[in-house]
């Protein structure tokens, strides 16, 4: 009688872990796609055009392309930590691309860069790309020539 009870709950404890290790590992799935740069002005996002390719990352399963205004890098991600509210994405041992979403239904996330948490940028998920208004950047965005 009690081995049946410890073997139901055994049974019930091993289905759960399954089922939230699986959430997490969709939660991580999700976010791999190509995220184009917004600038958050209030509660509303844009993209800022200045006549080039803007700031873009492209997470894949096994690394991440950061694009840049002046350059592009790859990185192999050695590990992935998912928080309460935030996928980490590891390159080394301290560095990482921190993600959460800011409002999924829109596609935006907000992504924390660098060892000591130092860079906070904006991000529209491609599938929602043409929905986010566009503005015309000033020289204050923009790199020109002048600089």
């Amino acid at each position: 009688m009690m081995d049946k009870k410890l073997l139901k709950f055994i049974l019930i404890f091993f289905v759960l872990n399954i089922s939230v290790s699986c959430k997490g590992q969709d939660n991580a799935s999700e976010l791999t796609t190509t995220w184009h740069e917004v600038k958050k002005q209030g509660n509303n996002y844009f993209i800022i055009d200045c006549g080039y390719e803007g700031n873009w990352i492209k997470i894949q399963s096994d690394s991440i392309t950061d694009h840049g205004i002046m350059e592009e890098n790859t990185f192999r991600i050695q590990r992935v930590a998912k928080g309460n509210k935030a996928t980490s994405f590891y390159i080394d041992e301290k560095e990482k691309y921190e993600i959460s979403w800011v409002d999924k239904n829109k596609g935006i996330i907000k992504l924390i860069n660098g060892v000591d948490n130092n860079s906070l940028k904006y991000y529209v998920n491609e599938s929602h790309l043409k929905k986010i208004k566009k503005i015309k950047g000033t020289n204050k965005d923009c790199i020109t020539s002048e600089e």
